[in-house]
């Protein structure tokens, strides 16, 4: 991740192998989308929800840097 490295590898947030197909890309994509719901921590504080907020964002660059969809 950014933190480590200190530059943003898509492959890495998604937790997918460089060579990973479209389809891969996506499951990885929705899987991580569902695990970083911002509404599953609504009830918590504002830290938690600032830390779902920040990497549901790098989850979604890293699936358009991916898929060249377009945010």
């Amino acid at each position: 991740t950014v933190e480590e490295t200190g530059r943003f590898d898509p492959y890495v947030v998604l937790g997918v192998p460089s060579q990973a197909g479209p389809d891969t890309i996506r499951a990885a994509y929705q899987q991580a989308m569902t695990k970083y719901d911002p509404q599953l921590v609504e009830f918590l504080g504002d830290e938690a929800q600032a830390h779902f907020k920040t990497k549901a964002q790098s989850i979604e660059r890293a699936y358009h840097m991916l898929s060249g969809v377009q945010p």
